[in-house]
């Protein structure tokens, strides 16, 4: 394209000579038609190029919410909300077309007034041509006016266009000079470390208070840890930080006598399974998706789909693509613990996994995981409270800081402490909803 551009400016220069060449007189007016070209790709290029960020911010609205209505349009039925739906997607196209219409009428306005310098230019070597001397030269500077003027329409076009173009090269600059997370470090020397927290603090970049500040707390081998707070409690930071995607601010973590800033960052992830609240799965066949980074035999496969209770679901369809199962989302929850109960990695840590699942889901998933895998330590960061009444001990956050920590039992035991708090305050929230 920048190629384009030189050479249309070189062209439109060779044909201003010849112009210029035939009729000198004409040179006179040449400031005056640049002036008004520049004073048009001006106005032009300024409005076009927010146009373009308009229409794209607003098409990614509009792609979703026709895609949100295809995959829910079971439930929709079901809830009788198909107008509802089709409303919003209207909406979103509605904005969408606003932005398309605005963006035609200013090429069109541009079209206009290109047409308009074009005829000035062209009526002004007529004139010259009528009371000149030379009909030959005339006519050959009147077909160069022509010319000239249809490349100068282009001329801003292209002009906006290779603006636009460099805008994203500059951002994909600006992306490539951003510093990569190191990838050296030391090695584990354990398999399965104790994970210390010792006087941890984060602040993000231009955050003027502290996402965490002096957490300490320690999950020892095997032990079940739950933690629970209000949102911005700072529950998310926490496993940012443990599982290396933001450095510590303060403080550090221990992987065993190993701190986190000296160990490899992709050697501390391996030690993970993480189930969040939406399952994650993988383009390909039901068995990449059971174990994409190891083998197992059929056997193996089919035991944890047995245990997961999908063995009827998915019997014999190993090698088909997932999503020609259909699974529901409590399915696939039930498939990402299948893939977990394959792994042999020594921390699991459930971020918020059981959000989205009824008090049976909840303890269908905990009872999986604790019974088929009771060597690992979990790490359990959770919204609903029930799922932290078994686990070893609760660690309660607030504002980035720990507040209290001990046993459940204990914990619930005591009114006045803040776990105790916040599960009578969840459990009266919930009675109305059951009545």
């Amino acid at each position: 394209m920048l190629m384009g551009l030189f050479g249309m400016l070189v062209s439109v220069a060779l044909q201003v000579v010849v112009i210029g060449v035939n009729m000198p007189l004409l040179l006179l007016i040449a400031p005056l038609v640049g002036w008004a070209l520049y004073v048009l790709q001006r106005r032009y290029r300024a409005v076009q190029l927010k146009l373009r960020r308009q229409a794209s911010v607003l098409r990614s609205p509009l792609y979703i919410s026709i895609s949100e209505t295809i995959r829910g349009a079971p439930a929709l039925r079901l809830a009788g909300a198909e107008r509802f739906a089709l409303d919003q997607v209207l909406l979103h196209y509605d904005n969408n077309l606003r932005s398309w219409y605005t963006t035609t009428s200013i090429n069109r306005w541009l079209g206009m007034h290109q047409t308009l310098l074009s005829a000035a230019l062209v009526g002004a070597v007529a004139l010259m041509v009528a009371f000149g001397n030379s009909s030959l030269l005339g006519a050959v500077a009147i077909t160069y006016a022509f010319t000239a003027s249809a490349m100068l329409n282009s001329l801003i076009r292209t002009f906006a266009e290779v603006e636009q173009v460099m805008n994203a090269v500059e951002r994909v600059r600006e992306y490539s000079e951003i510093e990569s997370e190191r990838q050296e470090g030391e090695a584990l020397a354990t398999a399965h470390p104790a994970v210390r927290f010792d006087n941890l603090g984060l602040r993000y970049p231009q955050a003027s208070q502290w996402a965490l500040h002096k957490v300490n707390f320690e999950l020892a081998p095997g032990e079940k840890v739950g933690v629970c707070g209000r949102t911005g409690a700072g529950k998310s930071s926490l496993l940012g930080v443990l599982q290396a995607m933001y450095p510590a601010s303060q403080g550090e973590i221990y992987y065993g006598e190993q701190p986190l800033s000296r160990l490899a960052p992709e050697a501390v992830r391996d030690l993970y399974d993480t189930v969040s609240q939406i399952p994650l799965t993988f383009f390909g066949t039901l068995r990449a998706n059971l174990a994409p980074l190891t083998e197992h035999d059929d056997a193996a496969l089919e035991q944890a789909l047995a245990r997961v209770g999908l063995a009827e679901r998915c019997a014999g369809r190993l090698d088909e693509e997932l999503d020609k199962l259909q699974l529901s989302a409590g399915e696939t929850q039930l498939l990402v613990i299948a893939r977990i109960l394959l792994s042999r990695r020594p921390l699991i840590v459930l971020d918020e996994a059981t959000s989205d699942l009824d008090h049976i889901g909840m303890r269908k998933m905990a009872e999986l995981l604790y019974r088929y895998r009771p060597e690992a330590s979990y790490l359990v960061i959770a919204h609903h409270l029930e799922p932290l009444l078994s686990v070893d001990r609760v660690v309660v956050m607030e504002a980035g800081t720990v507040v209290e920590q001990g046993s459940p039992v204990s914990l619930l035991a005591n009114s006045h402490s803040r776990f105790h708090q916040l599960f009578v305050g969840q459990v009266n929230r919930q009675v109305p909803q059951t009545v």
